[in-house]
């Protein structure tokens, strides 16, 4: 049966949402191309129709979410003017606008997970093809922040990478402790840093 472009279009956006899904809670290594299709509700035949392998799934789940990462900070950007970097990093960082209501969690750190901070690990155990399509969209993501840092910073560059790793870093602590206060005291100790450093006030 020959299916339509719309169709097949649509079969490969579910795999790689599942793909996504399946590369964050059980790491590249922990899960195969039959998981996968499994996940998406399609064979393994109708995978491989789309992807050649699992590291080529791996390689468009990289690319598309760090897209999204960058197209996050320019629309913020854009929206946000200069106080585009504070409106960032609460989103990022999943901070409340009030008070968490008695005996309801707190939100942790960006639940659901950034494709930066969830797949980062996981293209360390890749292939080169895959760690130079990372370095790629890494390296734009850091260039969209420096542009977007206050014009009297010196070395916007290096910064846009200090701020980078604090996000990182921040969520992956937070996310990993089990009490709220201590995941909510990581996140507002990073904000602070990213502030001092990006001269935000």
């Amino acid at each position: 049966m020959r299916y339509s472009k719309e169709h097949q279009e649509k079969t490969k956006l579910s795999i790689l949402n599942a793909a996504l899904l399946k590369f964050r809670t059980e790491g590249y290594n922990g899960i195969g191309v039959d998981g996968i299709s499994k996940e998406a509700g399609v064979t393994s035949g109708a995978f491989y129709k789309h992807f050649e392998s699992k590291s080529e799934a791996f390689r468009n789940v990289v690319s598309e979410g760090l897209s999204a990462l960058r197209m996050g900070l320019v629309i913020n950007q854009q929206i946000h003017g200069r106080n585009w970097l504070n409106t960032f990093m609460k989103w990022y960082f999943s901070f409340p606008d009030s008070e968490v209501e008695a005996g309801e969690r707190r939100p942790l750190p960006m639940e659901g997970g950034c494709a930066l901070t969830t797949l980062s690990p996981e293209v360390a155990r890749t292939d080169p093809e895959t760690q130079h399509i990372f370095e790629q969209e890494l390296g734009q993501i850091a260039d969209v922040l420096a542009a977007g840092l206050p014009k009297g910073l010196v070395r916007k560059r290096k910064v846009s990478w200090a701020v980078l790793s604090l996000m990182v870093g921040g969520v992956v602590l937070a996310r990993s402790v089990n009490d709220d206060k201590t995941a909510q005291d990581i996140s507002t100790s990073v904000l602070a840093a990213i502030r001092k450093i990006t001269q935000q006030p």
